[in-house]
């Protein structure tokens, strides 16, 4: 079960409660899934440096900054301090939202990286046109 779904089921648990007539049991219940929403929300609203923000979303430190100077991302922070919300953090195919990078697949006979879309690339070369997909991709989740 997704962590976010528990409040609803809380809820829908402090009904069954109340049909019963477990009306203290209900409330404490309700109680439980408001806080728990309220923690979401203050995690999700969690102001992140740039150097942190890279670290969850696996994008650089200057790709984050240009796309905040951009206004792609918006600056929770000062304008020489910018912040990332957590909740606004992009998050770069093929890394999980915990910050750790899923680890391709290596072609052992060739030294190269497969799961690239399909293509190969050699594990240290850069490609901005993936760079550049992966962030169109972003724009279109986000709209």
């Amino acid at each position: 079960m997704n962590p976010r779904d528990l409040p609803q089921t809380w809820r829908e648990k402090a009904q069954r409660l109340r049909s019963f007539g477990c009306t203290e049991a209900a409330c404490t219940l309700e109680h439980c899934a408001t806080e728990l929403e309220a923690s979401f929300k203050s995690h999700a609203n969690g102001r992140l440096t740039i150097a942190d923000a890279a670290k969850v979303s696996g994008y650089s430190e200057e790709r984050l900054r240009r796309l905040v100077r951009d206004g792609l991302i918006p600056n929770a922070g000062r304008p020489n301090a910018p912040r990332i919300r957590r909740a606004d953090v992009p998050l770069k195919p093929g890394h999980r939202t915990d910050g750790h990078a899923i680890r391709p697949e290596l072609d052992s006979t060739r030294d190269i990286v497969t799961s690239n879309g399909g293509k190969p690339r050699h594990p240290d070369q850069y490609d901005p046109e993936e760079d550049a997909r992966d962030i169109a991709k972003l724009m279109e989740a986000k709209s």
